[in-house]
């Protein structure tokens, strides 16, 4: 799977939630009718918003990256 955004790119917490997220994409593309991945997947999207929005709101992290970032998470439900 080819990555816009490398984990080693980013901040602790949010390399972490990168990964997981892309750990969770990997899982849940080799069995996607299992709903346990889907929502493993999910959760590891919503951590990653919640981790964009604490560092947006530091100044770590710009709300335009932010939004660039969720869009491209967000999309491995699609």
């Amino acid at each position: 799977m080819e990555r816009k955004y490398e984990p080693a790119d980013f901040p602790y917490p949010l390399n972490e939630d990168m990964a997981a997220a892309y750990a969770a994409k990997g899982a849940y593309d080799l069995n996607p009718s299992d709903s346990n991945k889907y929502w493993s997947l999910k959760e590891a999207l919503y951590q990653i918003r919640l981790t964009l929005k604490s560092l947006s709101i530091t100044g770590y992290v710009t709300p335009m990256l932010c939004d660039e970032i969720e869009d491209y998470f967000w999309g491995f439900l699609l």
